[in-house]
């Protein structure tokens, strides 16, 4: 995350660039999580 401004969002990019595998692991991450997420499971959270 950052602001939206295009400065941080060049800062930002540079990062990413600079920290390959920081990236590839978070988006790794991201992929996992993303992939538990349904309509199901929100619907059986939010009603326990």
């Amino acid at each position: 995350m950052c602001e939206p401004r295009a400065i941080a969002v060049a800062e930002a990019c540079a990062w990413l660039r600079a920290h390959v595998e920081d990236a590839k692991e978070w988006g790794r991450a991201g992929k996992e999580i993303a992939g538990r997420v349904s309509w199901d499971e929100t619907i059986e959270r939010l009603l326990s």
